[in-house]
This record gives structure tokens, C-alpha cells and sequence, in this order.
């Protein structure tokens, strides 16, 4: 009787997060159940990915390990929402998201070549292109890039760089870099921040809670897989410190 009242009580559809790079996913995953009569649970959550993983994205080729954790990802955040903390049903479904394995991308290693980098830039649009370029030029790790502040430049002594204080280097170590002033000008007149020399907006369904905010490490790993995966199309794992290696040889 217990059961049977469970299920009756449960939701028809997962609820929206209000992050819409997540609920993009949602939506698509409530679709999916109504679409094909199913209910919410166990079952169709694990059923949803694995269509995931063998449909086609527009490229012709399956969706990559890095797609399917962001769907993922998105499914779980929605689930929190949905079912009441400590409740048995988030217990049990948080369970069977540690459960659902999504198998990792080969891991480039090489440095990029220069008609690879122009493809990337190609693709991406103003902010990304910007980012991108910081990252290659300046060489900094992608942990000290989150952190530079819009106080942290200034003018160099040397004609056409900026420096860049690098408050919280390997090691907690200071140091400055120098970085082309048309390139910091250029970021500074095209990225709207508030604090940081870089920051994205973060939207959500509601459109009046739209911000910037700082980037953080995941936020960039996936934004340059995102991009890599939009340009080539292939299953292939670029990590930021690709960027890095590059950089110092192009």
C-alpha cells in the first residue's frame, strides 16, 4: 500500500533548475517520458542516457563522453530539485546517477597546430575568441586565469604590453606577466564584467536573475570542449593546458 501511494505521489516531470544550460536537458528529458508514456524514475532516467549515447548529433557522429556528462549532469541538478532532500526517492536516484558510467574521450596531448587554432577561433564567437586568445598568449594556467581581477592590470614599460599581476600562481607565488595592450584593451571594451577581467553571464529561465559571474575551472574545460567538439566534430578531450603548450610554440 506504501508503494503504490509512492508512486501515485510521484511527479510527472522533472522539475526546471532555472539554469537554462541545464534545463535545455530537462526539457528534452521530460519530452522523452511524455513522448513515450513513461514515468519518472530509475528506468527511464538510464533509458534517456542510453539513447543519448548511440543518437547522432549534427556532425553525423554519436554525442561525445563530454555532451553525455553534461546531460548528465543537468538530470541530476534537476532531480535534487524535484524530490524533497533526505527523501528516500532522491536517496535512491542519486544512487543510480553514481551508477550510469560515461566513458572518458581520448586526451589530446600534442600542442595544436596554428590551421587548428584558426579553425577554433573560426568557431567561436567574440567572448570565446577572446578568452581563447588570452589563454594562448599569456600562457597562464587555467586556475591563476580565474582569478586575474580587472585591478590586476597596468601599463608596462615596454611599449604595446600590459602586465598582468598573477596573484595566486603554482605554489602561491606572485609574478607579472606581459600581455599585448591591444589585446587587453580589446577584452576590456567587449566582455561585460564586474570584477574580473573575465566573467560570464549566467542565465537562467528567468531571464530578470541573469549575471555575470567568474569563470571557475570546470566552466572552462567545458567551454573549451564545447568549442573543440562544435569545430572538429570528433571525439577528442582538449584540456586548457592544450592552450598552454601552444601557446609557447605558435
Amino acid at each position: 500500500m506504501e508503494l503504490e501511494k509512492r508512486k501515485k505521489d510521484s511527479p510527472a516531470s522533472l522539475r526546471l533548475t532555472g539554469e537554462e544550460n541545464y534545463d535545455t536537458h530537462v526539457r528534452d528529458f521530460n519530452e522523452y517520458i511524455h513522448t513515450n508514456d513513461l514515468s519518472l524514475n530509475s528506468e527511464s532516467i538510464r533509458s534517456f542516457i542510453e539513447l543519448k549515447k548511440t543518437e547522432k548529433n549534427r556532425f553525423g557522429k554519436k554525442n561525445s563522453p563530454a555532451t553525455l556528462r553534461k546531460i548528465k549532469s543537468s538530470l541530476l541538478q534537476s532531480v535534487k530539485k524535484t524530490f524533497p532532500a533526505n527523501s528516500d526517492e532522491l536517496a535512491f536516484l542519486e544512487f543510480v546517477f553514481q551508477k550510469i558510467k560515461i566513458s572518458k574521450p581520448a586526451e589530446r596531448t600534442r600542442p595544436l597546430t596554428k590551421e587548428q587554432v584558426e579553425q577554433i577561433f573560426a568557431n567561436c564567437n567574440r567572448e570565446y575568441k577572446l578568452l581563447l586568445k588570452f589563454l594562448l598568449v599569456s600562457c597562464v594556467r587555467v586556475s591563476e586565469f580565474c582569478n586575474i581581477r580587472k585591478e590586476d592590470v597596468s601599463p608596462s614599460s615596454n611599449r604595446g604590453l600590459s602586465l598582468v599581476h598573477i596573484r595566486e600562481g603554482k605554489g602561491n607565488k606572485e609574478r607579472f606577466i606581459e600581455v599585448p595592450s591591444i589585446l587587453i584593451k580589446e577584452i576590456q571594451n567587449q566582455i561585460p564584467s564586474e570584477e574580473y577581467l573575465f566573467e560570464y553571464i549566467k542565465t537562467y529561465t528567468d531571464v530578470s536573475k541573469n549575471h555575470t559571474a567568474p569563470y571557475y575551472r570546470e566552466k572552462v574545460n567545458r567551454l573549451i570542449n564545447d568549442i573543440a567538439e562544435d569545430t572538429f566534430g570528433e571525439d577528442i578531450h582538449l584540456h586548457p593546458h592544450i592552450f598552454r603548450k601552444t601557446g609557447g610554440q605558435i
